[in-house]
């Protein structure tokens, strides 16, 4: 019996080009007893309380349409700010009246600014020089270090890194402080259009595949220290357009990116694309990709051109690639025997090619010993893939097998051994696999609190629920007896509610996380915050791994920002160590919790 898990296709893709980035002005700054900023296309007095008359005046670099609705703010976004001593080094030493990552926010999105309740800065009364430091968006910031973390790409704007450090020398006495913004990171774009063959976009789906995701940004210095353990796979986000599917991502700068790919899915299959060796993808520059997709029956081919420009001034450059693989391989690693060659071939120390389809046992992947690759990911015919033989305990089981590495499935990958009809054993390279001997970031456990039908507005206790997602070997709690799982009609599903006033608690005992490092846990909490002036930071949830607390971020939540029953997602990096029997518990203590607070879908990951 077989056992595949993927989908796939045959398509073609042509006509990749990319397109320069709209250049737009819209930011500004200007302080005086408080400090404002204000986005204008020309420059504006304003008369503030004291009769003192401020000018304001910004810009932003390379101004990509991925955040603030293409050309301005969306409401309500924020930035933070910096004060320091003129042409000193960003440090706790010199930061001036406390004026640390002070957060101002454009209530409408009309690029006015205004300080935050308690945020407010104001130039040295002395009439000393001061520079400023800001970034966008605005949040939590440790050692002056922006976490940058592109993982999530649902929300374009919410990791569009932007920096400003030009605003320089100024006093009381300035008339004007203007501060220009540039983009950190990296566009992608892609529009997509069906072609012959392919009769619709429904379901269309887009990874980026070989790409690092996070990174810490100095606000210092404007330098990106990229993490290298943290490649995975990114979702592009895709939006309906008047003609076919607009796809956005923004991923990390690199000077020369190896082994990455750029995978397109229909229902009716997939197909990878390659992106050259030594790739790069520069800081503040877009690519769009013009995509159509065909299936015209004879075999996937694709012509690309690209015209790459730099937002201000940058060189051009053309990219053309034949994806044909319809031509037969010559069983060199560069051109790989096709799966339809080596289904018929019998030659030793030869390379094959194909998409992971899934292995050959009698249950789905538990078994090291074998994988079947196929000339589409997906394949469900066994007869049209090769087996491939994995020799226990060998390097190549280790970076090929399902069992721990199951995100292969759908992958292009090759490997060098002998062939004969159909089976490739005595396999002793291969290019496409995850890394032998490198940790690999894996689920350790989930939870979405949806295996129980709560629609018709039953509330149960926790010790009482049968609808966890992992109820073997693992025990649910609530030391308090007050918690319960319920369902929430705005979400449409469900989730733990901490009521108002009261202890309660959720504990998972018996998570096996042994040998794995750089736990993370992520989960979504919201608050019940429907009567006006109400707010409640979200971290009143305490949060514990083996009874140690841990460090949870600040989150605020207020019904006047139209928060209530809303979920934000938070996330835990630190003060995880691995142990095969660990207990997690959330915890709402009555003193801190006068609204009652949500959680759900909670997910811990780790490197083994």
């Amino acid at each position: 019996m077989y056992a595949f898990k993927s989908t796939a296709f045959s398509s073609i893709f042509s006509i990749i080009k990319t397109k320069i980035m709209k250049i737009k002005n819209i930011l500004g700054m200007m302080l005086l007893s408080s400090l404002f900023f204000v986005a204008c296309d020309n420059d504006e007095d304003v008369r503030t309380d004291d009769g003192l008359t401020v000018k304001f005046s910004s810009s932003i670099e390379g101004l990509i349409p991925s955040r603030a609705a293409g050309s301005g703010w969306d409401s309500d976004d924020a930035i933070g700010v910096f004060m320091l001593k003129a042409g000193q080094a960003l440090s706790d030493a010199n930061i001036v009246d406390g004026a640390a990552n002070k957060e101002y926010v454009t209530a409408t999105g009309d690029g006015r600014f205004a300080p935050a309740v308690g945020q407010t800065i104001s130039y040295p009364a002395d009439g000393s020089n001061v520079d400023f430091i800001a970034y966008y968006p605005y949040t939590v910031i440790n050692n002056y270090q922006y976490a940058v973390n592109v993982e999530n790409q649902t929300s374009q704007p919410a990791i569009d890194l932007l920096y400003a450090n030009n605003a320089k020398g100024l006093n009381k006495d300035n008339a004007a402080a203007a501060l220009s913004f540039s983009h950190q990171l990296v566009k992608m774009v892609f529009n997509i259009k069906a072609g012959t063959g392919i009769s619709s976009l429904e379901g269309l789906s887009i990874t980026l595949g070989g790409m690092k995701t996070q990174a810490t940004f100095a606000l210092a210095d404007g330098s990106l220290n990229v993490e290298d353990a943290s490649g995975k796979e990114l979702s592009v986000k895709l939006s309906p357009a008047v003609e076919g599917v607009v796809g956005e991502a923004i991923i990390l700068p690199v000077a020369a990116l190896n082994g990455g790919s750029i995978v397109f899915t229909l229902p009716s299959g997939a197909f990878r694309w390659e992106i050259p060796a030594n790739q790069e993808y520069a800081k503040g520059k877009k690519y769009t990709y013009d995509v159509e997709l065909r299936n015209s029956g004879g075999g996937v081919t694709a012509s690309i051109s690209a015209t790459i420009e730099d937002w201000i001034d940058a060189p051009k450059q053309n990219i053309n690639i034949d994806f044909g693989n319809t031509t037969p391989g010559d069983g060199s690693k560069e051109n790989p025997y096709t799966v339809d060659q080596a289904l018929t071939l019998t030659q030793n120390d030869v390379w094959v090619g194909g998409y992971v389809a899934g292995v050959q046992q009698t249950r789905a992947y538990t078994v090291k010993t074998n994988i079947l690759l196929a000339k589409t990911a997906g394949e469900t015919d066994p007869s049209k893939c090769v087996l491939v033989q994995l020799v226990d305990g060998s390097d190549i089981q280790k970076a090929l097998n399902l069992v721990d590495h199951p995100e292969l499935e759908g992958k292009f990958v090759k490997v060098l051994g002998n062939v004969e009809s159909g089976v490739v054993s005595n396999v002793t390279e291969q290019v496409g696999g995850a890394e032998s001997g490198t940790p690999q970031t894996q689920n350790i456990f989930t939870e979405s609190f949806d295996g129980q039908d709560l629609s018709g507005g039953s509330k149960v206790k926790i010790g009482s629920y049968t609808g966890f997602d992992n109820g073997v070997g693992l025990v649910f709690s609530d030391e308090y007896g007050t918690a319960d799982v319920r369902y929430l009609k705005p979400t449409a599903n469900n989730n733990v509610w901490f009521p108002a006033d009261k202890d309660a608690s959720l504990k998972i005992s018996g998570i096996n996380a042994a040998g794995y490092t750089n736990i993370k846990l992520t989960y979504e909490a919201a608050a019940n915050v429907y009567n006006a002036g109400t707010s409640i930071d979200l971290n009143k949830l305490k949060v514990y791994w083996n009874g140690q607390e841990l460090t949870v971020p600040s989150k605020v939540v207020s019904k006047d920002n139209g928060d209530a029953n809303v979920f934000y997602e938070l996330v835990i990096s630190t003060g995880m160590t691995a142990s095969a029997n660990a207990e997690l518990k959330f915890v709402a203590l009555g003193a801190d919790n006068n609204l009652g607070l949500r959680i759900d879908n909670i997910k811990l990951v780790g490197d083994k």
